[in-house]
């Protein structure tokens, strides 16, 4: 996986190289919570702490190496690994 870093309108992006593209990882990170999700689990209070705990924890370069390792392993989107992290955390007592 190959970070990047460019700018949209005078703001900084950061997006992950797929091919001859670039994928924007704000928008994959928005998108999620809306359209991989069921209703019901999205409104749960122990998920929405997850998703918005996934944010930061992606920024944190150690965490992301970790996540990337595991969404690579599982065949799995990044977010959706840093998510379901987050919430197993969220729920523990």
């Amino acid at each position: 996986m190959r970070l990047v870093t460019y700018e949209v309108g005078r703001q900084p992006r950061v997006g992950v190289v797929e091919g001859e593209n670039v994928v924007d990882v704000r928008g994959v990170i928005e998108m999620a919570p809306h359209r991989r999700v069921s209703r019901t689990l999205a409104a749960r209070p122990p998920f929405k702490a997850a998703a918005r705990q996934a944010r930061p924890a992606l920024a944190d370069p150690k965490r992301r190496a970790v996540y990337a390792a595991q969404a690579k392993r599982q065949n799995r989107p990044l977010i959706a690994v840093a998510i379901s992290d987050c919430y197993r955390q969220a729920k523990k007592p």
